[in-house]
């Protein structure tokens, strides 16, 4: 074929190929990095999500095992209804995490029952 078209237009054919060739690479490099940065920013906001519940379940638990007399009297529907909020995160968002947060929880929920019903 470099005979048929002449040297400098089969030259100017490799430079065109070359420079289509350098660019799709380009833009896949940008796509890859583009969809490296969106995983990475997917992982940093789950990692502040578990740190947000972790202090938040923290929170909770202080609640639920140093509650006063009077906080046990007053509030047995909220301790419960807070339990319920914070039990739902910790099935869906906290994943590896989930089995041993239950745990905590069904502890806590037993301590919960314990102040309520057998004041």
């Amino acid at each position: 074929m470099q005979k048929n078209i002449g040297p400098f237009l089969w030259n100017m054919r490799q430079t065109r190929i070359n420079s289509m060739n350098t660019r799709r690479l380009r833009l896949q490099t940008m796509h890859a990095a583009t969809q490296i940065q969106a995983h990475i920013s997917i992982s940093q906001h789950l990692r502040l999500l578990l740190l947000e519940t972790q202090s938040l379940l923290l929170t909770f638990l202080q609640f639920i095992f140093l509650p006063s007399e009077q906080a046990r009297k007053k509030y047995p529907v909220l301790l419960r209804n807070l339990f319920l909020l914070y039990l739902i995160p910790a099935f869906f968002f906290l994943g590896t995490q989930a089995i041993f947060l239950m745990v905590i929880y069904q502890f806590g929920f037993n301590m919960l029952l314990r102040a309520v019903l057998y004041k």
